[in-house]
């Protein structure tokens, strides 16, 4: 659904003829439609014509683990729509009203010329270069800073840079699947390696039988465990990239808070050299902002200037211009604190609650990621059954079974705790409980 004319107009401060005559074009395209008595909303996409991919792609496959049907889709199946706002900052919690006034700020500003080049705004990536300095302590410089749209675009660069037709990369498991996709598309192998609690296991990386091209690790919060890889085993993944010819690439996703534990300095720091680093804006500014930037070693800056010269230009838009006065007022800073205050709250609300609801029947790992819990259930639960009755509940889960490409089943849930509620979160749990156990099984339990 779409919102009204009037409430379009009201949010983006325009006239609402405006907004009605864009309604209008789009309707005319057949992007949207308009139902009467109901509103506006989206159409579905036409299906893809699968008849015109190139034989090229077909071949592309992830050798151990992905078919070509999982990279490139099923025209049969068409791909799930994936909730984005499960670990998006709350509505209440966003610089809304300060991100309009940046935007219409930069609006009245359109005729300016600023410094851009192949790699993006200059202004733009200093700004972001003194806050990952400041935050993650990153060895770098601005020349080294890539502006991308969002992550898996920065992804796709990093594939076409490095990596040619039956090259080998190796990431996590359990880990980001996308990534795999992305490298597989560019024609790599791709092997996934097991992680303990000290993180990526160095053994299984001496045991392939080729040198892989990339090495792709979230060390800082493992994504999704929030396993922290231990200083040993970040010095021997770097020893082992460098006697190897191995580019390591290091993956900020759930860095931007930490819970019990102190905050961990990246892995780049220890060799800028060896390591492209990834960063999003998304878990502080979704949907404000989807921004990512890459950190590449400075050897590789020429490369990437002349890929992003030819494909994949550096984007500008009046959103970039808004993230960069916010970094640059400091702004960014003030909001990870509130953020970081308020999930704090959240999180530990959610623990007490599921562990109240579930007693010993549920397992929550002490760690888990910057903007979820990761729980075991003790009894057998059918996993559409589980992820249904958290839904009813208003409880955000996916199933670690997501993150894994053997298709084990683990009875392990990833619980996202951004939009949960202090007040209310209790009798979600419960709620949960009685919809997951069962009518029978809580009689027996009030009996006893």
């Amino acid at each position: 659904m779409l919102p009204s004319s009037r409430e379009f107009a009201r949010t983006l401060l325009l006239a609402r003829g405006t907004v009605v005559r864009a309604y209008g074009q789009l309707i005319g395209k057949g992007l949207i439609e308009a139902i009467k008595g109901k509103g506006l909303i989206v159409n579905a996409p036409p299906p893809l014509d699968y008849s015109t991919q190139s034989a090229q792609m077909h071949e592309l496959m992830l050798v151990d683990d992905l078919s070509a049907n999982e990279i490139l889709g099923s025209a049969q199946q068409p791909l799930p729509v994936e909730d984005v706002t499960k670990a998006a900052v709350p509505q209440a919690l966003l610089p809304v009203k300060r991100w309009r006034e940046l935007i219409i700020k930069n609006c009245k500003q359109l005729g300016r010329t600023d410094e851009i080049d192949d790699l993006g705004a200059l202004d733009l990536r200093q700004q972001v270069c003194r806050f990952l300095r400041a935050t993650r302590g990153l060895n770098c410089s601005p020349e080294q800073i890539s502006v991308y749209t969002n992550t898996d675009q920065a992804l796709d660069t990093i594939a076409r840079l490095l990596i040619k037709p039956n090259d080998t990369a190796v990431i996590e498991e359990p880990g980001y699947i996308g990534v795999s996709k992305i490298f597989a598309a560019a024609g790599a192998r791709v092997i996934a390696n097991g992680i303990d609690y000290g993180g990526m296991m160095v053994e299984n990386l001496d045991a392939l039988a080729t040198s892989p091209k990339v090495l792709y690790v979230t060390p800082v919060s493992q994504d999704p465990t929030g396993i922290v890889m231990s200083e040993e085993r970040q010095d021997s993944i770097i020893q082992w990239a460098k006697r190897n010819d191995c580019l390591i690439v290091e993956d900020g996703w759930d860095t931007d808070f930490c819970h019990g534990r102190p905050a961990v300095p990246c892995m780049q720091q220890k060799a800028a050299e060896q390591i492209i680093y990834l960063y999003s804006f998304w878990k502080l500014l979704f949907p404000l902002s989807n921004a990512c930037f890459l950190v590449v070693p400075q050897r590789l800056v020429p490369a990437l200037r002349r890929l992003r010269a030819m494909i994949n230009r550096p984007p500008i838009s009046i959103e970039l211009s808004a993230l960069k006065d916010l970094l640059a007022a400091g702004e960014i800073d003030n909001l990870v604190a509130k953020l970081q205050k308020s999930y704090r709250k959240r999180r530990q609300a959610l623990i007490y609650s599921l562990s109240m609801a579930f007693e010993k029947q549920i397992q929550i790992a002490p760690m888990s990621g910057g903007t979820h819990v990761l729980v075991s259930f003790q009894f057998a639960a059918e996993k559409q059954r589980v992820l249904d009755a958290g839904a009813e509940c208003g409880l955000k889960l996916i199933s670690l079974d997501e993150y894994y490409f053997d298709g084990r089943v683990t009875n392990q849930y990833i619980v996202f705790f951004t939009n949960v509620s202090p007040a209310t979160v209790g009798a979600q749990a419960q709620l949960f409980k009685e919809r997951l156990l069962g009518a029978d099984y809580m009689a027996q339990r009030a009996l006893l």
